[in-house]
């Protein structure tokens, strides 16, 4: 993973568990996380110190809803858009 990260331009896509990302967090401070949550979860408290240095956007997902994704993977695009952009 660190040469995918080290070759890349714009950085790797890791989807894994919540320890695994704030780990990948705490040694590059450009890395976004989505945490994905049903409205009224909790972030889980190994996220907790990326979240405290703005790294963790959390998405409230309502399984339930036709669109669901498409405003999960839309919120995503803009939040990367709106970084690459800064």
């Amino acid at each position: 993973m660190q040469q995918a990260i080290d070759k890349s331009s714009l950085g790797a896509l890791v989807i894994g568990p919540q320890n695994l990302v704030a780990q990948i967090a705490e040694k590059r401070s450009h890395t976004i996380i989505f945490s994905f949550k049903e409205i009224g979860m909790l972030l889980s408290p190994e996220l907790e110190n990326t979240n405290c240095r703005g790294q963790v956007y959390r998405i409230n997902v309502n399984t339930q809803q036709a669109d669901a994704w498409y405003k999960v993977t839309r919120t995503i695009h803009d939040v990367i858009d709106a970084r690459l952009s800064y």
